[in-house]
């Protein structure tokens, strides 16, 4: 997707389309025009809402997690007062699928943003993620995996050429698994492992097609993988992308005890400083039970596969 300029939305043209996915740690809107064949990027909006956090044992979003995320839809609504509302798509991921309230929700979302909110599973939140991933790969004639570690689930997808063979969905996310096994935001070796064994028990019910290691390539995304990438990247472990190498000497580093904003650790964004150790072990578990050796990235995901999605329809 070839970027552009952050203009101002009003003047930027008529061919204006907004995407807003509300994830389970972050809420975030992607703006495009489709430009002579091509989609340019007119700005991204991103908050760390985290609804995952704010489901309470019953399942339900707790007032303070809806207020937070209210004011943030709010917001939104205000960058897309003027854009023609059958090219908006809003869509709720993992919290908004567990969440007992979420009709309450997604009318009060709806209202706020002027069109339909659709809380899609996790296997059309597989899909659209692998969508927006191949149409952007370097190589997409390849056999390919594509990873997301997201706030509240993990989508797996395998394709070639755009033509999907499977998907899947897990629920380990960043922000669920940084309150069940790392509540103090820090860990040792024996409890890194032991949460790493628990994620791989649930990896390994995953379809053969993506046990399988038959594909030719792997493509992680989301904000954890692009966040763990920077990590070993600016720490010298590794040039571009994440090799297993390059993974195990961050793990050594986020097993000494400490938190992460003690550790000092370059490259860790700063607001996902409490989940960051949650995101490392899910990865590892990813490596370990799929035999991943090196993983690519790539910045493009769900909220691209929707924008291609869209394109579809009006063809």
């Amino acid at each position: 997707m070839q970027g552009g300029n952050a203009e101002n939305i009003e003047d930027a043209g008529a061919g204006l389309m907004a995407v807003i996915d509300l994830g389970s740690n972050s809420f975030q809107m992607l703006l495009v025009e489709a430009l002579n064949g091509k989609v340019i990027e007119i700005a991204k909006f991103r908050e760390k809402v985290q609804l995952a956090a704010g489901l309470d044992d019953e399942g339900r979003l707790q007032e303070a997690t809806l207020c937070r995320a209210y004011q943030c839809l709010s917001r939104f609504a205000g960058e897309i007062a003027d854009l023609d509302r059958r090219n908006v798509r809003a869509v709720g991921t993992e919290a908004l699928r567990r969440a007992v309230n979420r009709a309450e929700f997604v009318a009060r979302a709806q209202q706020l943003l002027g069109v339909p909110v659709a809380v899609i599973s996790g296997e059309d939140e597989a899909r659209l993620i692998y969508e927006g991933v191949i149409a952007e790969a370097d190589q997409p004639d390849l056999i390919t995996l594509v990873l997301d570690v997201g706030g509240g689930s993990t989508e797996m997808a395998v394709g070639r050429s755009g033509m999907l063979e499977a998907q899947a969905s897990v629920a380990l996310g960043c922000v669920g698994c940084s309150r069940r096994f790392f509540p103090e935001q820090k860990t040792s070796p024996a409890e890194f492992a032991e949460a790493v064994s628990l994620m791989q028990q649930q990896l390994s019910l995953l379809p053969e097609q993506i046990r399988g290691s038959y594909w030719q390539q792997a493509i992680g995304t989301s904000g954890t993988i692009l966040a763990i990438e920077k990590t070993v990247v600016e720490n010298g472990w590794c040039r571009r992308g994440i090799s297993r190498t390059a993974l195990q000497q961050l793990v050594e580093r986020v097993c000494a005890g400490q938190t992460v904003m003690q550790m000092g650790l370059a490259g860790v964004p700063e607001d996902r400083a409490d989940i960051f150790i949650a995101g490392v072990a899910i990865t590892v578990a990813l490596f370990n039970e799929l035999n991943l050796e090196h993983l690519k990235t790539s910045p493009y995901t769900l909220r691209e596969g929707l924008i291609y999605a869209m394109l579809e329809e009006v063809d």
